[in-house]
């Protein structure tokens, strides 16, 4: 895949269709796992429609929730 231009980047983040519920920024066309936000001085977003993230995300809540339990469970 090529790397999108600026000007391609910028249709994309201001593209509703790109947004689910308005919330979350879903766009498989988009190779960046971060994305700034509409409004770019308030920080970045994740794009969703990336594999390596959803698998980052679901890693990052197996951790916790097991860190959780852990200390459950050394509390007892």
């Amino acid at each position: 895949m090529s790397t999108p231009s600026n000007e391609e980047c910028k249709a994309w983040i201001k593209d509703p269709s790109n947004y689910i519920r308005g919330w979350f920024y879903y766009n498989p066309e988009d190779p960046r796992m971060l994305v700034p936000k509409r409004s770019r001085l308030t920080g970045w977003m994740v794009n969703f429609a990336q594999p390596a993230l959803i698998a980052l995300l679901i890693f990052t809540l197996f951790l916790l929730l097991s860190g959780g339990i852990w200390v459950a469970w050394m509390l007892e």
